[in-house]
This record gives structure tokens, sequence and C-alpha cells, in this order.
């Protein structure tokens, strides 16, 4: 037991003699701000309001480019079993004032009984990492049948029984995010 002890007591001095290896301390440069996460459903980096439909189908490039009124858009591929549609919303003025992706079901496929809630879950938590706490945040049972029952979620938002809407207010627009029905990621705006 003494030898023990002294091992250790040698031990102990020993690293207060030589050191407790390295010793270099990584300086922090706390003026640089960190990344914020990135999004695949943010904003494209080339957009600004007030854009012209013919600049945001050039930016659009070689896709093919659908057209509905004051709202052009194009079709993406799918993402987690849901079809991905991308708008873009046009004043009457021709100025870009509205940016959105939608997610509907491609094929609904029931081994997950709540597809839709957890993709929007999974979305406002991203959204919330960029953008900070929601401004505001609802939910409304139009009919109350499934209220309560987890697995038959999905049901009440087929049925457009249950909504769900997390908006987040930012310099010079708006974001939220919609589940009715689908998801949609919207980005409006705001009226100057």
């Amino acid at each position: 037991m003494k030898r023990l002890f002294t091992l250790l007591l040698t031990f102990i001095l020993c690293l207060v003699v030589v050191g407790c290896g390295n010793t270099n301390v990584a300086s922090v440069d706390y003026s640089v701000e960190p990344e914020k996460p990135s999004f695949m459903y943010s904003l494209p980096e080339w957009l600004s309001w007030g854009m012209k439909e013919g600049e945001v189908r050039q930016k659009l490039g070689s896709e093919r480019v659908f057209e509905n009124g004051n709202l052009i858009y194009v079709n993406r591929s799918d993402y987690r079993k849901c079809d991905v549609t991308e708008y873009y919303g046009f004043t009457d003025e021709n100025s870009l004032i509205h940016m959105s992706y939608h997610f509907s079901y491609l094929d609904i496929l029931y081994d997950d009984p709540n597809p839709f809630y957890d993709l929007y879950s999974e979305f406002k938590y991203s959204l919330t990492q960029i953008y900070g706490e929601p401004a505001g945040e609802t939910d409304e049972w139009k009919n109350e049948r499934y209220k309560g029952d987890e697995y038959m979620l999905y049901k009440a938002i087929e049925e457009g029984d249950y909504t769900a809407m997390t908006a987040w207010d930012l310099d010079g627009y708006i974001c939220y995010i919609q589940l009715d029905k689908g998801i949609s990621i919207n980005y409006e705006a705001k009226k100057q």
C-alpha cells in the first residue's frame, strides 16, 4: 500500500513539474458569428423581393416552369414520400412578393401513421434553429372526432379537420409553415 501511495505521489509531482500535456490553449475568436444551420427549404440565396418574373425564370434556368395567373411554379423531386412544388407569386405589377414550398402525398403509406405531422414538426424545429423562437403558433380542430387519438391524426389532417401554423416575423418578410391537408413553407414580403 505504501508503495502504491509513493507511486501515485511521484506521478502527481511529475505532472506538476513537467506539465499536464499540451498547455497551448486554443483561442476563440468571439467576433465571428457562428454559422446558422442550413435548411434546404429556405429562401434561395439569389431571391430578392420585387424581382420581375423574367429574372426569376432566368435564375430557375433550364427547369420546366409552369404558370397559373400571377404564380409560376416548378415541380421538384420527392422528399420523404411527398411531392414538392416550389411556387413564386407576383403582384399585378410583376413584382415578386411570395415564395413557397408545398409538400403533398406521392403515395399515402400508413407505415408511419402521421407522416405530415412528423414532417411539420421536423421543419418547425429546423426553422426555429435558423430564425429563433416563432412569433406565433396556432392549431385548430374543425372536427374533434380524432382529437386525442394520435394514431388517427393523419386522418384528421387528410380530411382537413386539423390544421396548424407557426410563423416568424423577420426583417423584410414573414416566414410561416402551415399544416393543412399537406405542408407549405411560405415566405412573404412585408408590405411597404
